[in-house]
């Protein structure tokens, strides 16, 4: 149904209102347009938020490191994420570039928590899993305490744990607990010691 409007009713003073608050109703709406995209955030890629976090990506070639990673992804994701399949450190690698240069959107963000596993620098933790070697666990530290106390000395000895003194298997265990989640350089002494204590002895 057409209704017919009655222009009589809209003085020139009521068409102004009408026209004035219309304009206004518009400009405030593009002054919101306008004021949300200069408060959004920018985006950012994974790998941006992964540094951010204090974590340093693995880069280059270094055939060993990413070696260490593919076992990871082999032991602890490819079971979590049966989508994602690679099948060599080459893979790997190039999986990493391409993923961690895309947008990051949510910590629940599936290519942001796997690349944060699988992308970044090899920990002490990671090569043992890769060579393999099992963390001491249990009642593993009452006999790392025990043989501490008869060979903790030398190169054996850990920095500031008096072979001694100690009376506590929780103290190394705390210290391993540290250890085997740093970032693995080299078999130094501080890796040795790590591997002699933190893990198990077959």
């Amino acid at each position: 149904m057409i209704r017919v409007l009655n222009m009589n009713l809209f003085t020139p003073t009521k068409l102004t209102i009408v026209t004035v608050t219309g304009a206004g109703i518009i400009g405030g709406s593009v002054g919101l347009a306008k004021h949300m995209q200069t408060t959004l955030p920018p985006a950012i890629s994974i790998k941006a938020q992964i540094e951010g976090e204090n974590k340093k990506l693995l880069t280059g070639d270094r055939p060993e490191l990413w070696g260490i990673k593919l076992s990871t992804y082999e032991k602890e994701i490819r079971a979590k994420h049966p989508t994602i399949t690679i099948a060599n450190a080459g893979e790997l690698k190039i999986w990493c570039e391409t993923k961690t240069s895309i947008d990051f959107k949510d910590s629940d963000q599936a290519e942001y928590k796997v690349a944060k596993e699988i992308c970044t620098v090899p920990t002490n933790r990671e090569k043992f899993l890769s060579i393999p070697k099992t963390l001491t666990k249990g009642d593993g530290w009452t006999q790392k305490l025990t043989s501490y106390k008869q060979e903790g000395t030398g190169v054996n000895a850990i920095p500031k744990i008096d072979k001694n003194t100690v009376n506590d298997a929780q103290v190394i265990k705390q210290w391993c607990e540290k250890e085997i989640e740093k970032e693995f350089k080299t078999e130094n002494n501080d890796y040795n010691l790590a591997l002699k204590w933190c893990t198990e002895t077959k």
